[in-house]
């Protein structure tokens, strides 16, 4: 598992700015500032909703791209793009159903669990590549998107970049540990394309630490 690990740059809990280098030629080098942000559903730690202040944090530090976890439904990232000037994307947790608790104990899914998923902006525009379930030990959904971003204007020919996001599960339980692990794999096996070997980020509130 730690091979495959490997395989991904990885943006851990909660949300940073990083900058990737990204070698495209001897002579040509682009710099892409990504952030992973898990905005709680607009709601901050004073307890009150506000969207525009989180568009003020990702305009504050403008990032390239964003992966946004915790998003309540398409809306909200509609609003984010427009505050931020990005595309944006949402990925519903509803898109494909995912093997979670409900689903295992054959349980209705409550309302307040059916719209929620993440989100990315991106300043270029990009193809959205779908939404993935990933697994769950907990009674939340959890997924991984995905989008391809062009590089062309600024490399001067065919260039793209993969972007995911993503949310895993956060229990400490044994079930959860090993959901965290599983979703690695299922990433790589739905995202990760060996034959294209196309550069991919994944970001996300990934409910753990490096060991």
């Amino acid at each position: 598992m730690q091979k495959k690990v490997k395989t991904f740059l990885l943006i851990f809990i909660g949300f940073y700015l990083f900058s990737l280098q990204i070698l495209m030629a001897q002579e040509h080098r682009l710099i892409l500032k990504v952030l992973s942000y898990n905005i709680h559903y607009g709601i901050g730690m004073d307890s009150q909703k506000d969207l525009a202040r989180i568009a003020e944090v990702i305009n504050r530090l403008n990032p390239d791209i964003v992966g946004l976890q915790e998003v309540s439904d398409s809306s909200m990232v509609g609003t984010l793009a427009a505050l931020t000037g990005m595309h944006g994307v949402f990925g519903a947790s509803t898109e494909v159903e995912p093997p979670n608790l409900y689903h295992l104990l054959g349980v209705e899914v409550p309302e307040s669990q059916l719209h929620y998923g993440d989100g990315i902006l991106s300043r270029r525009p990009f193809k959205y590549l779908g939404n993935t379930s990933i697994p769950s030990a907990s009674s939340s959904r959890y997924e991984a998107m995905a989008v391809d971003i062009s590089l062309a204007e600024e490399t001067g020919k065919e260039t793209e970049i993969r972007f995911i996001t993503t949310h895993f599960d956060y229990l400490e339980t044994v079930g959860s540990i090993a959901a965290r692990k599983a979703s690695v794999g299922v990433i790589e096996e739905t995202y990760v394309d060996g034959e294209k070997q196309i550069p991919t980020i994944l970001t996300g509130d990934l409910n753990a630490t490096p060991k």
